[in-house]
């Protein structure tokens, strides 16, 4: 019986060996690859809760407000070249600051969800509101650009549009990029 406990002790101690070398594991391939989540505490307080069908909720005071997705204007990839071309916009990169550094749309600038006030702040010299302001993400399939673009509208912006090929496609189709950062730490 003795035995059979130490046994059964021993295997629980693999186990969970195996468990916490899994997480280690985890987290080190996170903190390497360029697209791996940022894992850290927001030191912003988001009062704004934007949702996929762009309803928008006022956490302080419970208001719902209508639907800001249905006045964005989206662009293919033909229209957002043509504005990069003729230099008509600044790019937004709405992805995470460790993946924009990884590579994004030459010129553009980063505003992540997550630390959008903080990065606006830094940024604000650079968005002229009179400029047309083209927010992009990674693909079609992300939803950050459609919310850094209403973030955008409330803050007085109006020539707010979603290039909704993102990243993936701009890059694909060997468009003027860069990797690293253009903004000041």
């Amino acid at each position: 019986m003795k035995n059979n406990r130490n046994t059964m002790f021993k295997g629980t101690l693999i186990a969970l060996n195996i468990v916490l070398c899994s997480i280690a594991v985890g987290f080190l391939f996170n903190a390497i690859n360029p697209f791996g989540l940022e894992i850290k505490k927001s030191t912003i307080t988001q009062k704004i809760i934007i949702y996929k069908d762009g309803k928008i909720i006022d956490a302080e005071k419970n208001i719902v407000n209508h639907d800001y997705t249905n006045e964005l204007e989206y662009l293919d990839l033909r229209m957002a070249k043509l504005y990069y071309d003729e230099e008509r916009a600044v790019f937004i990169d709405a992805r995470t600051s460790d993946i924009y550094s990884y590579g994004h749309i030459r010129g553009a600038i980063s505003l992540p969800v997550g630390s959008f006030e903080e990065q606006y702040k830094r940024s604000k010299v650079k968005i002229d509101k009179g400029f047309a302001l083209i927010v992009y993400c990674s693909s079609s399939f992300c939803p950050l650009s459609e919310r850094v673009a209403i973030l955008l509208k409330l803050k007085g912006h109006k020539n707010i549009k979603v290039y909704s090929g993102g990243w993936g496609e701009w890059s694909e189709a060997r468009y003027p990029t860069e990797k690293g950062t253009n903004e000041k730490k």
